[in-house]
């Protein structure tokens, strides 16, 4: 009886172990997987709109990976920008805001732009080629924060870096293996060590005399 119940207690715990070591692995090596099953940590923020919290990068992180899938399907984006006429005007013209539509333009001539309520934007060389799709948590321009984009490779599809929009002028960016790439503040972004590493134009709100950013922190 004695070996009987040591056994069932031996397999009970072979079965527990495993559960116990994902919950304590950290979050940057935990699997991308769909939000149905995405791990979470005790220190991984669910994002609430308008709601304030205090970002440190570590936590900024795992809010920007929480839910990300590490795969998405391009065949529906042409390859060239089908706008890129009138972009290629208001980068001359010094315009990131076109009716509905915002820009960025970065200093090493990629740009990327998007609709307002739409929760894709798109980014492309200078030459109007695609590189890479961003999708959103929230529609992208009605200022709701915090909020998560996750940056797509094109034509590949794959994850290559998620980032968190704090408000309307400050966001964390991260590669998919979850180094930070840069911490966008107002036009200009970061590495951590605290030095400029790339500048934007941007898109400045009257109303509220903000910087909303553009969809996109990184080319």
């Amino acid at each position: 009886m004695k070996s009987l119940v040591f056994s069932i207690l031996t397999m009970i715990v072979l079965l527990i172990l495993p559960i116990a070591f994902a919950q304590i692995e950290s979050p940057s090596l935990l699997p991308i997987t769909p939000p149905s099953s995405q791990p979470k940590t005790d220190d991984t923020p669910v994002l609430r709109a308008n709601v304030q919290y205090t970002w440190t990068p570590e936590k900024a992180k795992a809010a920007s990976f929480n839910g990300v899938g590490s795969q998405i399907d391009t065949s529906s984006y042409p390859s060239k920008d089908p706008e890129f006429d009138s972009n290629f005007q208001a980068r001359l013209q010094n315009k990131t805001l076109e009716g509905n539509k915002v820009l960025s333009f970065f200093s090493n001539g990629d740009y990327c732009y998007y609709h307002i309520g739409d929760y894709r934007s798109t980014c492309y060389h200078e030459n109007g080629s695609l590189y890479k799709i961003s999708i959103s948590n929230h529609p992208k321009g009605l200022k709701i924060y915090p909020s998560r984009d996750a940056d797509y490779s094109y034509p590949e599809g794959k994850l290559v870096g998620a980032g968190l929009f704090v408000n309307s002028g400050e966001s964390f960016i991260y590669t998919a293996n979850g180094d930070m790439l840069a911490h966008w503040k107002g036009p200009n972004a970061y590495n951590d060590q605290g030095e400029v590493i790339m500048t934007r134009e941007w898109v400045k709100s009257a109303d509220t005399k903000e910087s909303q950013i553009g969809p996109a922190n990184t080319p």
